[in-house]
């Protein structure tokens, strides 16, 4: 099919997907065509409206002033903000490449792991708490970490949503 935009009888627009087959006699000579014309003018207008939500959940994402993610079930980063690439002193094309316990400080990781599990075997679907990441250039940061897994229609581990906030001043005043 051949997809166009034509003008209606009163001269509105509309998208339309166009087909068309040769109609044969018995003797097998072309006696005509059929068409079909299909109007998908209110799916044009959907797929408008997703893409213009998807975009503005991507600037909200991108922009963000605290670091967010998408990480897999496993806990690889699938997708990072700058932001979260900046607390870490990483490019996001580093970050995306790693585990998230590739920058938990040791103290941490078995504390993670099981987090994790319990939110994939559905003890919890959300969780946050403090942590502290090893930057870069090896300094330490502590961060609070909300995160939310995502299933899929069948009950199964999708993604894991996490947002990460710089809490290092505030330890620091505390200490």
């Amino acid at each position: 099919g051949q997809m166009l935009e034509i003008q209606r009888f009163d001269g509105s627009r509309a998208s339309v997907i166009n087909s068309g087959a040769p109609v044969f006699d018995a003797d097998g000579n072309i006696t005509g065509c059929a068409v079909a014309i299909q109007d998908i003018s209110d799916l044009r207008k959907a797929e408008k409206a997703l893409r213009a939500r998807e975009e503005f959940f991507r600037q909200i994402f991108d922009q963000a002033a605290v670091g967010m993610a998408i990480l897999s079930p496993e806990g690889a980063w699938l997708q990072v903000n700058r932001r979260l690439c900046d607390m870490l002193g990483y490019s996001c094309d580093e970050l995306r490449k790693r585990h998230f316990r590739d920058f938990t400080h040791p103290d941490h990781v078995e504390q993670d792991v099981a987090r994790v599990r319990q939110m994939v075997e559905g003890v919890r679907n959300a969780d946050a708490w403090e942590k502290r990441f090893i930057r870069r250039d090896g300094s330490v940061i502590w961060v609070r970490i909300t995160t939310a897994l995502s299933r899929d229609e069948h009950g199964r581990p999708k993604h894991f949503i996490s947002v990460t906030e710089d809490i290092t001043d505030g330890k620091r005043a505390d200490e």
